[in-house]
């Protein structure tokens, strides 16, 4: 057999081949599972034509070299057919794991199970095994290149899990990598106009919402007291209006109140 390779699932680096490899995975197995279902069927239908002592196309082909009779098969030639139409099942279920090259074989079967039926008819069962030869074409019609494709990944880096955890991780790596980059370089470009542009003066304000003034203090005799600070005079205001006699008791009579020395002028 030719050993023939699939570009979709080629080995690359990073890890960049997983979600490919692992979706074309699970489409050989999902091919396979099903293949086997209506491996199982027919078998079971046609291990029932052969205890009625029917040959079967490509199956029987064994059990009448064995006995020499093509229209009736005696009953040790019925257990010989029924056996390989066992064995057509194991093949399927075996095929469903790492031997896909069963799956080949049985898709081979079933096209010779078509083919024999237009050019030789044994029994009127065999417009039976000429729907059977058909449909399990159609069913396994992908099983060439599920066996080439399956022994490229049982060769390539990740298999069998070809976890899409991993090749996740290694994404936000990548991304804050990225990230990382862009960020320093953004805070290179940052300082860089920094250091080119002068920054803002400070302005002296005197107040809030006030235009800046500028005040020049002359120094008489910076040696007396403060020297730079203006002398205030403050002279105090006397409170003529007060009454005199606040404290004085209605009676007339002295009290502790009069004796006090807080005065009012």
């Amino acid at each position: 057999m030719f050993d023939i390779k699939n570009p979709t699932i080629t080995e690359k680096p990073d890890h960049a081949h997983y979600p490919a490899c692992r979706g074309r995975l699970e489409a050989i197995e999902k091919n396979g599972f099903r293949l086997f279902k209506y491996t199982l069927v027919v078998s079971f239908w046609l291990a029932v034509i052969s205890f009625l002592g029917n040959p079967v196309q490509v199956i029987g082909w064994i059990p009448i070299l064995v006995c020499g009779s093509y229209d009736y098969l005696p009953l040790s030639g019925c257990c010989i057919q029924v056996i390989l139409c066992i064995g057509l099942a194991l093949m399927a279920l075996l095929g469903c794991g790492k031997r896909k090259v069963l799956h080949f074989v049985l898709l081979m079967i079933y096209a010779a199970m078509f083919i024999s039926c237009i050019v030789y008819r044994y029994t009127v069962f065999d417009i039976f095994t000429f729907i059977i030869g058909g449909m399990g074409v159609v069913f396994g019609y992908n099983a060439y290149a599920d066996y080439f494709d399956y022994k490229q990944l049982s060769e390539t880096e990740g298999f069998p899990m070809f976890s899409l955890i991993l090749v996740e991780h290694e994404a936000r790596k990548e991304e804050q990598k990225k990230f990382e980059e862009w960020y320093a370089s953004r805070q290179h470009s940052n300082s860089t106009t920094d250091t080119q542009s002068p920054g803002p003066q400070a302005i002296p304000l005197t107040g809030i919402n006030k235009a800046p003034v500028q005040q020049t203090v002359k120094n008489p005799n910076p040696t007396e007291g403060l020297g730079d600070m203006p002398e205030i005079t403050v002279r105090r205001k006397l409170n003529s209006s007060a009454p005199e006699d606040i404290f004085k008791p209605r009676s007339g009579k002295a009290s502790r109140i009069a004796d006090s020395k807080l005065k009012f002028r």
